[in-house]
């Protein structure tokens, strides 16, 4: 009588690889134009911070994004969440001039200890706003 062969022992792990974490959560965003900037309609997975970063083109071909605003709010829990984003003095009068495209990166921070932070981004045509 033979016996069946043993079963091979599971590989060990890489050095330095430490603890499989789980996948960042994700969460869904809009923008819609105000007069003052936009207000984003989030959708946040769980509580947690979340951190918006407002850029547009810098005014030379080439030239790096130029900062048009940010702001910052916390979700007390799972749900829906208005955040609302003023732009810089400098992003309100491009707009006075024509459209504005603006890039919103937003960063969302679980407050779960040792859950992964995620970001999304997203692009936004600003429309005309009246001048003075």
């Amino acid at each position: 009588m033979t016996l069946p062969p043993a079963a091979a022992p599971p590989a060990p792990a890489p050095a330095g690889a430490g603890p499989a974490r789980a996948a960042a959560p994700t969460f869904a965003a809009r923008a819609r134009p105000t007069a003052a900037g936009a207000t984003l309609a989030l959708v946040l997975p769980e509580a947690g911070t979340v951190r918006v970063r407002a850029t547009m083109p810098g005014a030379r071909r080439g030239a790096r994004p130029v900062a048009a605003g940010s702001a910052r709010a916390a979700g007390t829990r799972a749900g829906h969440l208005s955040l609302p984003v003023r732009l810089s003095a400098a992003a309100r009068r491009a707009r006075r001039a024509g459209s504005l495209k603006v890039t919103f990166v937003l960063t969302f921070a679980p407050s779960a200890a040792g859950a992964a932070s995620t970001s999304v981004r997203r692009v936004v045509t600003l429309p005309r706003a009246a001048g003075r």
